[in-house]
């Protein structure tokens, strides 16, 4: 089986498995709805929170408040929700990368097992390769050449490390057969 195909049944097999360890417990809650978002805002996650947080409030017939907790590739807003209150009033917009990857290639303090449930799935995220117009490369091919000429001189970006856009281009690496430097941001 493929790492690729490998990582994808990873992520579906823990949705299905922290589905099956939700509890039922009242909702809306008597006090506001939180939905954390592991990721900066006005990037990708933050747009599609915004947009179900604001359908969920229709929905329940209050607001739903956004809350950007960015950085360690999610795992920071994973680990705010996992030892948040119980009662409902929280609600994470959660990622492959916190869920399945780093509990096994880092210490987090949260198991995502034991103190997290999953109630629904979300968004899917693709990964795009987009590069600056001045680099002069306008095929992957050129990419993948460019980046053979001069290893370790380009860069790519993720939302942090063991994240999903992270495994992305260590895949991308490997499967390329290049040398690019990995720089994580909070979104």
């Amino acid at each position: 089986m493929k790492k690729r195909q490998l990582l994808h049944l990873a992520a579906l097999a823990a949705t299905f498995f922290l589905a099956g360890h939700a509890q039922a417990q009242d909702f809306p809650p008597k006090k506001p709805v939180t939905l954390v978002v592991g990721f900066a805002p006005g990037g990708a996650a933050d747009a599609a929170a915004r947009l179900i947080a604001r359908k969920l409030g229709e929905d329940i017939g209050q607001t739903v408040i956004v809350d950007n907790k960015a950085g360690a590739g999610g795992n920071i807003a994973h680990q705010y929700v996992a030892t948040g209150p119980a009662d409902g009033s929280m609600l994470l917009l959660g990622s492959v990368g916190p869920l399945t990857i780093a509990p096994h290639v880092m210490k987090v303090s949260y198991d995502p097992f034991k103190d997290l449930a999953a109630v629904s799935g979300g968004v899917n995220f693709p990964n795009v390769l987009v590069v600056h117009k001045g680099l002069g490369v306008k095929t992957l091919a050129e990419f993948v050449a460019l980046s053979k000429k001069k290893p370790g001189s380009v860069d790519f970006a993720s939302t942090g490390a063991g994240s999903a856009s992270h495994l992305a281009g260590e895949l991308f690496n490997q499967r390329a057969g290049i040398d690019m430097v990995h720089v994580p941001y909070k979104g």
